[in-house]
C-alpha cells in the first residue's frame, strides 16, 4: 500500500468509521429497528432506544468473553492424567511391538 492510499483510507475512515465500536453501533441500529417493528406496543409503549440495544449488546459480549472458572477435584485431575498416561503407554507399546 502506498502512502497516498493509506492517507485516502484514513480520510475515508474519518467519514465512515469501520472500527469495532462503529460496527457494533451499526448492528445495534439494525436490531433496534427490528425490535421496534416487532414490539408489542401494549407491553412497551415507547420504542427501544439505540442506547438500550447497544448496552444490551455490550453486556452480552462481555458475558461471552469472560472465561468461566472451572474447578476440578484432585480425583478428576488424577483420572485425566491416568487416561493420558494410558494413551501414551499404549502408543509406546505399539511402537515396541512393531
Amino acid at each position: 500500500m502506498t502512502a497516498q492510499q493509506f492517507l485516502r483510507w484514513q480520510a475515508y475512515e474519518a467519514i465512515e468509521p469501520f472500527s469495532g465500536k462503529a460496527a457494533d453501533l451499526r448492528i445495534s441500529s439494525v436490531v433496534q429497528a427490528l425490535y421496534n417493528i416487532n414490539r408489542d406496543t401494549k407491553k412497551k409503549s415507547q420504542p427501544f432506544t439505540l442506547l438500550e440495544i447497544y448496552a444490551h449488546f455490550i453486556k452480552e459480549q462481555e458475558a461471552l468473553s469472560t472465561p468461566k472458572k472451572r474447578t476440578q477435584t484432585w480425583q478428576q485431575q488424577k483420572a485425566i492424567f491416568k487416561m493420558m498416561a494410558d494413551a501414551m503407554n499404549a502408543a509406546v507399546r505399539q511402537k515396541v511391538q512393531a
